[in-house]
């Protein structure tokens, strides 16, 4: 690896290019590597090279170390971008069906809820408004009586067709639904041949249950998520018509959906801790480093270490994310396993509130080039 080292605005323009491997100063990893000695007859060797001469001008001069070129600097995207690349993703265009979808479900509970056409009742007509005298034979209810019945009192027949606001939303919502359906079909194949394959290399079941692994049963689970998942969609596409084998699946893709929230709980929150830890030991570390001043490679390992420090603290604020999100999950996945008597609109809450955090995951990883 190649470490560029730019001067400042007192000394020369030209830069110099220092060949890490070939120093017996610093480590082949120079942002996160630690100081290594070298052995005499290597130390010699490179003693004799011209690097070395270069290395010996630039790295005990303070004012020549520009340690910005040392980390690489991400340029973030605009808005913009950041959706169109989004978009480009079958990921990203699930996380926005899953916004869409759960959005149009709590907004036709709203409407169904809150008729939105009261407020355009007026209890007054024309007439009163207008305040004609009494008469025998009262013109304006002759002439307006009818126009009048039928602007004040609007019938349901409105801008989106006779089914209403709320019935034009479910729709909205089962498409997104059904959306997202397509887009998951199709997994068993590739899960089924991923198991094939690892049964095939222990060369017979026996020794692949005794070394059944975590990362075997997460793949197991998908596997068993898939093939409920499927044939679920097959049933929707009418290929197959049983309403006793749906309510089956139904549950069997509910079950296993928990499973998997469970099991990804439990991985997320032990690389939590284990994130946790190593930012607790980076800064430990950067402390002891802080208190020798007068050591240039500790300098330069200081900005490293910062740097490093800031990019865990960002992965460990999208653990705690995804933590919240697979929080919502497992709240919404319960009412369906447990069959939970709970109001009309929760399962759509705590799904939409999940989807907002996921959402807000993918836009963060695609933030920058």
């Amino acid at each position: 690896m190649v470490t560029k080292v730019r001067k400042n605005s007192n000394s020369k323009s030209q830069s110099h290019e220092i060949d890490s491997s070939s120093t017996p100063f610093i480590s082949k990893n120079v942002l996160f590597g630690s100081p290594q000695k070298l052995e005499e007859e290597d130390y010699n060797a490179i003693k004799d090279s011209d690097s070395y001469s270069n290395f010996k001008n630039i790295m005990f001069d303070v004012d020549k170390i520009d340690i910005d070129q040392a980390i690489v600097v991400k340029k973030q995207l605009t808005k913009i971008q950041i959706l169109l690349r989004i978009f480009r993703t079958t990921k990203g265009k699930d996380k926005s069906a899953k916004l869409i979808k759960y959005f149009s479900d709590l907004t036709a509970l709203i409407l169904t809820k809150f008729n939105s056409y009261r407020m355009f009742k007026v209890q007054k007509t024309v007439q009163d408004l207008i305040k004609f005298p009494k008469l025998s034979f009262n013109p304006s209810k002759a002439i307006f009586a009818t126009q009048v019945t039928k602007t004040i009192q609007p019938s349901k027949t409105q801008f989106f067709g006779n089914e209403g606001l709320a019935i034009c939303f479910t729709k909205i919502a089962k498409q997104m639904a059904f959306f997202r359906h397509s887009m998951r079909f199709g997994w068993t194949y590739f899960n089924a041949m991923e198991l094939y394959q690892q049964v095939t290399a222990k060369k017979n079941l026996h020794a692949y249950f005794s070394q059944f692994s975590e990362s075997d049963f997460s793949l197991f689970l998908e596997l068993y998520y898939n093939i409920v998942d499927d044939l679920l969609y097959m049933h929707k596409l009418n290929i197959w018509d049983n309403s006793s084998l749906k309510t089956e699946l139904d549950k069997h893709d509910a079950r296993s959906w928990y499973y998997q929230i469970i099991l990804s709980l439990k991985s997320q929150y032990i690389k939590y801790c284990e994130l946790n830890d190593m930012i607790m030991k980076k800064e430990i570390k950067r402390d002891m480093l802080l208190e020798n001043k007068d050591n240039l490679i500790n300098k330069y390992d200081d900005a490293a270490l910062l740097h490093e420090i800031d990019e865990l603290y960002k992965e460990l604020d999208l653990i705690k994310l995804d933590l919240y999100r697979l929080g919502c999950d497992f709240a919404a996945d319960s009412i369906d396993v447990f069959n939970l008597n709970v109001p009309k609109g929760t399962y759509a809450f705590f799904s939409f509130i999940s989807g907002i955090i996921g959402f807000k995951m993918f836009w963060s990883t695609n933030k920058y080039e």
